[in-house]
Parts: structure tokens; C-alpha cells; sequence
């Protein structure tokens, strides 16, 4: 398998110089790494190395997390100045108050109770400051600390402070809440500004995450081929951190794999702190009654600085000074002012605390066993308390009798957090990661009287019957991502559909919603007071739908008049938080349109752009096409639109055994000088990739049909153009998807794969190319990591629908009207009003062949259906993909999800029309826009490239060469990628085909055979 590259080992490909700034805040000692990022050179990680006041503490690259506030709550000292005895000596003289192992009374609450038994109870906080407020000065004096010392090393960084991204670790268990306060205490501190720009700068991360970025960017050596699972512990001051990962699609373990995590991270409270609390507690019972009780902390930091990182076997004697020299008691081991430790009583402060790290070892691998392919071969151990003999000994003995290999990589394990957190950043190559709990919102349940819990919680007065006269039962849990979930970066939008009435549209403006975690056991929460404690909100969202409520009609109840609306709230699960928690859909606004949400379409612009298709079809007798000079004033039937849409309307209508007496095509350009007129020229089923999401949205039939509509349609398209005759240039043959990096090959691979499972056919029409090295010679693409090869054909869009339509017009009585833009509809009691610049027709049925200009017509698809401008080319290709070298397949070349482009290379005169890069420019530039006489230039100078980018040898290109024109078009898209097609609900008489997302090609001709019977 071809190797992807390590961002680590390129030179940076970015245009301006950035630093990336990682705080790994201990319990116990804290430190910084950093990159400075500079255009073309390769990235390096280091770290601060220079603190105030420091000693040797940690290497030089950590400060004791300690911080001296005085009576005013003024910060007076932080970190190793802190601990200077000169600093004490002051402290105590002035009554200062210290805060020490601060850090974990920002812990969820869950943990409290973990930590009984072990260790006395957390410090309490100097009076009148909160966790927070600590947290926010020591992050405020870290980061002065490092913007002190990068202008000592590299020069002024003030002009950076707008470049800097700061990641921020935590452990594993910190989520929502706790991160909400992380985010607080970073703009408390002065480091990123409070609002969407400083938000977007900052980064939080699991400390076992970066663990695993850390060890797998620094392996010294080749691991077996055959270790795929892993295991990353991180043994700090305070908390253990424990995390499983596996290689994605079955590769090694190396620094140019990806990662799937396969077991809940775990945090616990075992960190090497209760080693030293557990001695501190020897040295209460020791001293007890004597007058060295007064000591017993300095002789804690000194066991804390020298004896515990050394210690490892019972046999050893370590010898703490503490008191005057002449001081000797051989009743409490003290000679010459120094304590005499018995390795018999260290060891026993290890034991205990060792116990909980392996029954922690134990649980974790149990479950990364039990959810991964392959089970866990190797633990990777970092994190400062690594570093201690004894405890590394004890793990690998009691792993190696599971017959898994334990590592403590050699490069500073205490560096690993920081270290690796700026790896993260430079290079972050887990792919999907585990829900740790099942999210839902609270919902009503349509009550089901065969249902026998259901008449047991009407019994208890658990229902209400709402305005529609339907009976409901309270207090349920709609789930919207079950535990355990992996969730990938692409995949990471999960949704709910929830209904809200009222009696008035003013009652449904605005929708309060709460997101709730439920922290239980059960796998299948449905009531949320059962367990009602194990619910906790994590996010609470105020859904605008005051523009969703005046497109909607009153309906009829029982008790009058009442208004219903529907809205889908979506949670983004797919980072290492909940980044900006919820999003809330009105179908498609805010997450598709931006915050502005959606607005009506308008009209397609008057001069667009031409496409090679238009460009060379100037000779049409369909341009200014008019069939009567004046517009009839009735007809039976009105097609609004003459792209594929309209004009397969009109082909099935009209060619029907009973076709209606009189059809106009009104059309507000040119005909078919809208979307098909500016495609790529594809027809091209999805036969497997789309399955799993069409399978979440519809259930597994419905997934079924959809993907075996594209087969027919791809089918009736062939029949059609062979029955009538068509000249459009069509070409029958396969098609690649080509995965480009690790991400798509595994969201592929995983559609494909449960798209047989479920009993799709795949024989003899999908072909699974797996392996890479075929698959990159197969498809003449070098990157290629895996492919999968399916029917397609490509055509002449324009040909094809004016063939079409002059078919209808010359045979069948077809009406077309173009340059006639029908500016407004109105509902009569017999039929339909169209208002048209050139006058009014009356029509018995209208059919909306609108695609992205429909909500313009009818409003009730304002958010439902949105215009989405997408860019294409052609190009002349280099003489290694002319003649006998052209390409005989056609093409997406795939990275992730949706960054894709698609290709065709047409068999007749060799031209490649190539289309996408959408990913190259914020969606935002693309959703809601209908300006196609425009182009893109991001976009266009991706596609000038692409070929030499995908395809191996394509060479220099020669004069004449290369890219000759570009285009663009607007597309219609829906929010589940499936059109509107049939009867419009609530408007008698009329229809819709459009939303075709993109694919019009391969659903709209067998789709409209549902139409025909009007």
C-alpha cells in the first residue's frame, strides 16, 4: 500500500508563517511545545525550555502547576518561582495562600467518588477563588512565559498574535462542561479574543489523543506488520489516561497510517500524586507526635523530586535530608538530618495506586477488544510517571502475560502531551472516534395502544392528547447518536426530526431545545424519568423558525384551527469536542446557507456564462424558440423549466396512451441553458457509496430503491436514446471511484461492505478494488489507496434534451415558450394562474421543473431546496491521454466525503470535461448563490491542475493544451440528497421534479414516469 506523506516531514505548503502554541496543564507540572510554520520549510516541534525561576525541574521543559496568590487575591508567584525557598520564605511572612493540585476541582462530578480510599481529601482553593480563576492566571503567566521565550529564540512575535493557534489538553473523561470552562479560562487569560475568529484559534484535545500522535510520530523502529491495535496510556501526576486506537482498513501501525478509536477513553484518578500523598500519610503515622510533623511537606517535595522517579525495586535505601545535620534519631530512621526510606515502604505506596492503573489496563483492552477486528497487541506508555522503573516493570509483567508488548518511547514520555498535541494539529490522523454517551432530546411519543408499556404509562397519567387529536406520552428520548457510535470526521452530523404545534404562528417563532447526554447503563433510553439522574443537559439551542412558520398552512383539529412545523436539530459529534455544541436545520438554513439563513432564489440570471456544451450548439434551432408568437391563455398542462427535468416531463406526458390535449414549456432563458446545459456530462449510478447515509435517512428498503432508481434510470436513458434515435454523443461503460486518502478508502469500503451485508447485489456490477497497488494501476492514479469500478455513460446534455423537446414540439404538440420567466403561480379553484412578463396562461396542472429556483415560486421549499453553484471545465489532454492512451472509464477522484472531482473524457474528439474543486472556497460562496455568468477563480485554478495532480505522466502541457473554457451552474440540492418528485402537498393540481442534488442525470428520467399519470 502506498504511503501517504507526514505533514511532519514536508515543507510547510501554507503562504504566511504561523505558530502553533500546545499548553499541557498538569495536575502537577505543566509545560509548553510549540511550531513555528514557515512557507517551505519542514515543521519542527520543540519546546519551551526557559521558565522564571527554574531549576531542573521535568528536563527543563515543565514548571510545578503551583500558584501563590496574596491577600488580595493578587497572582505573586507561578510555577518553579513558586517553589523557591526565598519565595516561601516571603509567602509565609505575608500570609499568601497557595494553590496546589488546583487542577482537579475542575473534574466532572462523577469522578468525586472515584477518589475515596487513596488519597486525603483535594487542597481547598485560596478564599474567594474559583478553579477557573486559577486556571485562567496560569494559563495567562504559560503563555507569556512562551511568547518571552519564542522572541528570545526566533525574534518578534508580536506581529504573530493574530496567527497563533493554541491547543489546549485535558483528560480523557473532560467533556462539554468541563471544556465550556477551558474555553472560559483561555479568553479570561488574554490568549484568543471571545468571538467566533479567537474561538476558532483554539484547540482542545484528549491528553491520550496526543498521546498517541506523540508515539506514533516518534517510533525509533519498524513494529510488526501484523500490530494493528494499540493502546496509549498516559501516566501523569494526576489522572491515568487510557485510550485504544486501531489502524484504519488493516495497515500497520506507522506514522503515515490512520486511526479508528475503538473503545471509550478512560480517565482515572491514579496519577503519581497519590504516591506521594500515600507517603506523605506513612510520614504522619511516623512522626506522629514529634516535632518533625511540621516537615513532613518539605520532606514530600523532596521525595517527589529525587526518590520517586528513581525508585525501583524494595531493595533500595534512599536518604532524604530535612533537618540540621546533627540531628540523629534511630527510632525514626534519621541520621546525620537526613530520613532513611526503606524501598519495603515505598513499594507499598506504589502498590495500591499500581493496582488501579492495571485493573484500568484490564477494563480498557477488554473493551477495545471486544469492538475491534483485531485485538490489542501493544501499550504505549507516556506521561511523567512512565518514567518510573518500578511501575514500567510491574505493566510489562502483567501485560505480557496477555502476550501484548509494552513501549515507553525513549523521547521525553514527559514531553509526550504537548509534544504531541502540536502533532495533532500539524497532522491529525484518527479518523473516527466512539461516542462516549447516548444523545437525545426530549420528546412526546405517539402513544400505541398495542404497545403494552405505552397503556401502562397512559395508566399513570402519563399522556395529553395535542391539537391534532393525537395521543402522546411524555417524557420521552428521541436519541439522536446511541454510545458507542463511531463517529468520523465526514460523518459527524447526526440528526433528530422533532414536530412542534401551536394555535398560532407567533407561538412557534422561536423553539427552545435541549440536548441531554444519558450517562445509564441501559443501551435504549426511551423515557427520561426512568434513570432521571443519568440525564444531563450539554447544550440548549434556540431554533429560529420564524421564517419556516410563514410558508406553513393551518390545519384542521378536533379543538379548531392549529399550526404544525417540523424541523430537524443536528449535533456535530465529529471533533474531539462539541465544537459549537448544536446546530439547529430549518431543512437546510445556518448549516448550508450560513448565519444569515435561507432567502428565496430569484430568477435565473439573464447572460450566463456558456459551457462547452452551449458554445458549440449556436446553430440551435431551439434558441428564441418560440412555437405561437403569443402566449395560449390556457393550456391543460404547464411545465415550468426545459432542462433533463422538463423535458423528460414532456417526453413521458406526451408519449403516454392518454396524453393531456395541450402542454406549454414555459422557460425563463434559453431552452436547457440551466443546470443540464451546464454539467458534466455524466450519467453515473451510485451503486454502493451512498448507501449507508440513504440507509440513516430512510431505513434500509427505501436505501434499496433509491440506489436501483439511478440503476433504471441509467437503463431507460439508454432505451430512450436508442428508440428515438438521439445523436447526443452517448457512451456506455464503467466508471471509477478512486479513494484519495484513508478517510474515503474506509467510508467506501464501509458502504460497500454494508450494502452487502444488507443483500445489495453486487456481482457483476460493482468491482471492489482493494488492494492498492492495483487499484493506483487500474485507474492510472498514483495516490489512488483503493477503487471500486460500476456501470456509467456519458452524453451531450444539450443534444440530448433538444432532441427531446423538438421531438414534443414537431410530433406531439409540445408548446414551447422561451425567454418567458413565470414570475408568480396563484392557486384557483380550477387550476393554476401563471404570471409571465408576456402575459397570464391558466393551466389545469402545473409541473415545477425548477431545480434551484423553486422555492420562488413555491416558498414552502425555502430552506428544502437550495441553490448550489458548482464549476466545470474542458480541457484538451496531453498526448499521454490521446489516441490509443485515452481514458476508457470515467471518474471521481475522492478525498473524504464530499471533496471530489468528477470526469469524463469524451470518446469522440478526446476532450476530458472535468468538474468540482467546491471544497477549494466556504461553502458559503456556494450555497444560495445563482449567479452562473460568473466564475470561481479559486476553483478554476484547481481544475487547471488537477489532471496533473490525479493522473500519472499527464505531463507538460503544450500550446493549445489544457484548459480551454470553464463554467458554472446552479444546482438544486436538498439536505438527505434525494429530489422532490410528485404531487405537492396541500396545492391540488400541481407537481414537482426538482432537488436533484447534483445527479438529475441518473434520477430524473425514471422519477418522472411517477408524474406522467396527471
Amino acid at each position: 500500500m502506498p504511503s501517504r506523506t507526514s505533514p511532519l516531514a514536508t515543507p510547510y505548503k501554507g503562504r504566511s508563517s504561523k505558530i502553533i502554541l500546545a499548553f499541557d496543564i498538569g495536575t502537577t507540572y505543566s509545560g509548553v511545545s510549540f511550531c513555528r510554520l514557515e512557507p517551505g520549510i519542514v515543521p519542527q516541534i520543540k519546546c519551551v525550555t526557559r521558565f522564571p525561576g527554574q531549576d531542573s525541574y521535568s528536563g527543563d521543559t515543565k514548571i510545578p502547576s503551583v500558584v501563590w496568590y496574596n491577600r488580595d487575591g493578587d497572582v505573586m508567584a507561578v510555577g518553579a518561582e513558586a517553589t523557591q525557598d526565598e519565595t516561601r520564605r516571603e509567602a509565609y511572612d505575608n500570609s499568601w495562600c497557595l494553590a496546589e493540585l488546583w487542577k482537579l476541582h475542575l473534574r466532572p462530578d462523577e469522578d468525586v467518588l472515584k477518589q475515596a480510599d487513596r488519597t486525603r481529601p483535594i487542597p481547598d482553593l485560596p478564599e474567594h477563588k474559583t478553579a477557573l480563576d486559577v486556571l485562567s492566571d496560569f494559563i495567562q503567566y504559560l503563555y507569556r512565559c512562551a511568547k518571552t521565550y519564542l522572541t528570545d529564540v526566533s525574534g518578534n512575535m508580536s506581529a504573530l498574535d493574530g496567527v497563533v493557534e493554541v491547543i489546549l489538553t485535558h483528560p480523557n473523561n473532560w467533556q462539554d462542561a468541563v471544556q465550556k470552562r477551558l474555553r472560559q479560562a483561555t479568553v479570561l487569560a488574554g490568549v484568543i479574543s471571545d468571538n467566533e475568529d479567537g474561538h476558532a484559534r483554539l484547540h482542545l484535545l484528549t491528553e491520550g489523543e496526543a498521546g498517541l500522535h506523540h508515539c506514533v510520530h516518534n517510533l525509533e523502529f519498524r513494529l510488526p506488520a501484523d500490530m494493528k491495535t494499540m493502546l496509549v496510556a498516559d501516566l501523569g501526576g494526576g489522572t491515568i489516561d487510557l485510550s485504544a486506537y486501531t489502524t484504519s482498513r488493516n495497515v500497520k501501525i506507522s506514522s503515515t497510517a490512520r486511526f479508528q478509536e475503538v473503545a471509550i477513553p478512560q480517565s482515572i484518578l491514579a496519577g503519581s500524586m497519590y504516591v506521594t500523598q500515600s507517603f506523605k500519610n506513612h510520614l504522619r503515622k511516623h512522626f506522629a507526635g514529634t516535632r518533625h510533623e511540621g516537615a513532613i511537606d518539605q520532606i514530600a517535595q523532596e521525595f517527589d523530586k529525587k526518590v520517586k522517579p528513581r525508585f525501583r525495586n524494595k531493595d533500595q535505601i534512599f536518604y532524604i535530608s530535612f533537618t540540621s545535620h546533627t540531628e540523629n534519631d534511630d527510632n525514626l530512621d534519621i541520621s546525620r538530618g537526613q530520613l532513611k526510606v526503606k524501598g519495603d515502604v515505598i513499594e507499598k505506596t506504589f502498590k495500591v495506586l499500581s493496582n488501579f492503573i492495571l485493573k484500568g489496563l484490564d477494563k480498557q483492552i477488554k473493551e477495545a477488544n471486544k469492538r475491534s477486528q483485531k485485538a490489542v497487541q501493544a501499550v504505549f506508555l507516556v506521561g511523567g510517571f512512565a518514567g518510573n522503573d518500578w511501575l514500567y516493570d510491574r505493566i510489562k509483567l502483567h501485560l505480557g502475560r496477555q502476550k501484548i508488548t509494552v513501549f515507553r518511547p525513549e523521547t521525553h514520555a514527559n514531553k509526550a502531551t504537548a509534544n504531541g498535541a502540536v502533532a495533532y494539529y500539524l497532522d491529525n490522523f484518527v479518523t473516527s472516534r466512539v461516542a462516549r454517551w447516548t444523545y437525545g432530546t426530549a420528546l412526546d411519543i405517539e402513544y400505541n395502544d398495542s404497545n403494552s408499556e405505552h397503556r401502562l404509562r397512559r395508566t399513570q397519567g402519563l399522556s395529553h392528547v395535542d391539537l391534532s387529536g393525537r395521543r402522546n406520552l411524555k417524557h420521552g428520548f428521541g436519541i439522536i447518536l446511541p454510545k458507542y457510535t463511531k463517529v468520523s470526521q465526514r460523518n459527524r452530523d447526526f440528526k433528530i426530526t422533532i414536530a412542534r404545534e401551536g394555535i398560532s404562528r407567533s407561538e412557534l417563532d422561536s423553539i427552545p431545545v435541549k440536548i441531554l447526554a444519558y450517562q445509564g447503563e441501559d443501551p435504549q433510553p426511551k423515557w427520561t424519568d426512568i434513570d432521571h439522574d443519568k440525564f444531563r443537559v450539554v447544550g440548549k439551542i434556540q431554533a429560529d423558525t420564524s421564517s419556516l412558520v410563514q410558508t406553513i398552512q393551518p390545519l384542521q383539529g378536533p379543538f379548531g384551527d392549529y399550526f404544525e412545523i417540523e424541523f430537524d436539530v443536528v449535533v456535530n459529534f465529529g471533533l474531539t469536542e462539541l465544537k459549537a455544541s448544536v446546530e439547529w436545520l430549518e431543512q437546510m438554513s445556518e448549516a448550508t446557507y450560513g448565519r444569515t439563513g435561507p432567502t428565496a432564489p430569484g430568477y435565473p440570471h439573464p447572460n450566463p456564462r456558456l459551457s462547452f456544451w452551449l458554445q458549440n450548439t449556436r446553430s440551435s434551432s431551439l434558441l428564441g424558440h418560440r412555437t405561437t408568437p403569443e402566449l395560449p391563455s390556457t393550456t391543460d398542462v404547464a411545465i415550468i423549466g426545459s432542462g433533463i427535468s422538463g423535458a423528460a416531463v414532456a417526453y413521458f406526458l406526451l408519449t403516454a396512451p392518454n396524453p393531456p390535449k395541450s402542454v406549454i414549456m414555459l422557460e425563463a432563458r434559453e431552452a436547457c441553458h440551466g443546470a443540464t446545459g451546464r454539467n458534466g456530462g455524466h450519467c453515473r449510478p451510485d451503486c454502493y457509496r451512498g448507501y449507508k447515509g440513504y440507509k440513516a435517512h430512510f431505513g434500509k428498503d427505501q436505501a434499496m430503491k433509491i440506489l436501483q432508481n439511478e440503476m433504471d434510470t441509467l437503463n431507460l436513458v439508454a432505451e430512450v436514446i436508442e428508440k428515438e434515435r438521439i445523436d447526443c454523443d452517448f457512451w456506455r461503460g464503467t466508471s471509477f471511484d478512486v479513494a484519495m486518502d484513508e478517510e474515503c478508502a474506509e467510508f467506501f469500503e464501509s458502504n460497500y461492505k454494508e450494502f452487502q451485508a444488507d443483500g445489495g447485489v453486487t456481482e457483476g456490477i460493482v468491482e471492489w478494488i482493494g488492494d492498492a497497488e492495483e487499484a493506483k494501476k487500474r485507474t492510472r492514479t498514483p495516490a489512488a489507496l483503493c477503487a471500486a469500478e460500476f456501470p456509467s455513460s456519458s452524453l451531450w446534455p444539450y443534444k440530448l434534451v433538444k432532441h427531446l423537446i423538438e421531438l414534443c414540439v414537431s410530433n406531439y404538440g409540445l408548446n414551447l415558450q422561451t425567454n418567458t420567466p413565470v414570475r408568480s403561480t396563484v392557486q384557483q379553484e380550477a387550476g393554476w394562474s401563471l404570471e409571465t412578463p408576456r402575459g397570464t396562461v391558466t393551466a389545469s396542472q402545473i409541473v415545477f421543473a425548477t431545480n434551484a429556483y423553486t422555492a420562488t415560486l413555491l416558498p414552502e421549499f425555502l430552506g428544502k431546496i437550495a441553490p448550489f453553484k458548482g464549476q466545470c471545465s474542458a480541457i484538451v489532454p496531453t498526448r499521454a491521454y490521446a489516441g490509443a492512451r485515452m481514458l476508457d472509464r470515467t471518474y471521481s477522484h475522492r478525498y473524504g466525503l464530499n471533496d471530489f472531482d468528477y470526469m469524463i473524457q469524451r470518446p469522440k474528439d478526446g476532450i476530458i470535461i472535468l468538474g468540482g474543486g467546491r471544497w477549494k472556497v466556504p461553502v458559503e460562496q456556494l450555497v444560495g448563490h445563482t449567479d452562473d455568468s460568473t466564475k470561481i477563480e479559486a476553483i478554476s485554478n484547481h481544475l487547471k491542475g488537477a489532471m496533473k495532480t490525479y493522473m500519472e505522466d499527464w505531463g507538460e502541457e503544450a500550446a493549445g493544451e489544457g484548459l480551454i473554457c470553464d463554467w458554472t451552474g446552479i444546482m438544486g440540492y436538498t439536505y438527505e440528497a434525494v429530489p422532490y418528485v410528485g404531487a405537492v402537498y396541500g396545492r391540488p393540481g400541481a407537481y414537482i421534479t426538482a432537488g436533484h442534488s447534483g445527479h438529475g442525470t441518473v434520477v430524473i428520467s425514471f422519477a418522472v414516469l411517477h408524474i406522467d399519470s396527471l
